[in-house]
């Protein structure tokens, strides 16, 4: 996984201020891969996929990615 940052967590596009809560998702990811265990940041993240939920961040494809990123980062199986 070359950049964390380049994660298209694949929100809905069509909604107006879909950009800044890609950057504030982008963060809070920086954040979470930091964190002392995958649990603990794919429950953080989790959060953050609530606070966003009406752009699609609870949708399927931007939990793969949060979790493909988070287990690329704490190696879990």
């Amino acid at each position: 996984m070359e950049n964390i940052l380049a994660v298209n967590f694949e929100l809905f596009e069509e909604m107006k201020g879909v950009k800044a809560v890609h950057l504030a998702m982008t963060k809070e990811l920086a954040r979470a891969s930091q964190m002392k265990s995958y649990d603990i940041a794919r429950t953080y993240m989790q959060k953050v996929q609530d606070r966003y939920e009406d752009f699609g961040a609870n949708d399927t494809e931007p939990t793969w990615k949060i979790d493909d990123v988070l287990s690329y980062v704490f190696e879990e199986k």
